[in-house]
């Protein structure tokens, strides 16, 4: 994933992007680099998911952003999840959007992540939920859930316990844990 300088943000409004999202987020502006992209998925057996901005006034982009995000920070560090954002911020968009998704099986055009519901694309991929049904069923890597999707009953029994705890406990246990590292 590469890690981009503020400066590269322009002219993306603020609202695309919140701090930290390029960090998490490769940037793709030209088709070698969504060939290069997809390829890399392809070769280490990664799935990788691509949201298209069209321009830089896309509504549909803004009210989806905040799902985006939530679900790139959700699957942050994973090893077979990326993700890539296409600037086609030149003026020439249409405000169009789509999520497409790339991995060893898909051609260099990658498929679209499919609709769930009659709403269009861009009111449906708003929902942090909807972004990340996509990105577990295409990858086959599911969210740990406090009611044990996906993870162990230890890791769930884990999650509920500190879910619960008072705040200075878990400052504590985060303190803890950082002098661990």
């Amino acid at each position: 994933v590469a890690t981009v300088a503020v400066s590269a943000l322009d002219p993306y409004p603020a609202d695309l992007f919140r701090p930290g999202h390029f960090e998490r987020s490769a940037i793709i502006r030209h088709l070698d680099d969504l060939n290069d992209f997809a390829r890399g998925c392809a070769r280490d057996g990664a799935v990788g998911f691509v949201r298209w901005l069209s321009s830089d006034g896309c509504e549909c982009c803004r009210r989806q952003a905040p799902a985006w995000d939530r679900v790139l920070e959700a699957f942050e560090g994973h090893p077979l999840v990326r993700f890539g954002d296409i600037d086609l911020v030149d003026g020439t968009g249409d405000d169009s959007f789509t999520i497409r998704y790339f991995t060893n099986r898909t051609s260099l055009k990658g498929v679209q992540c499919p609709k769930l519901t009659q709403q269009p694309l861009c009111e449906e991929y708003s929902a942090p939920e909807v972004v990340q049904h996509c990105v577990e069923e295409a990858s086959g890597q599911r969210l740990c859930d406090d009611a044990g999707g996906a993870c162990t009953e230890a890791q769930a029994s884990y999650r509920r316990k500190w879910r619960a705890a008072a705040a200075g406990a878990v400052a504590k246990e985060l303190a803890r844990l950082e002098r661990m590292l």
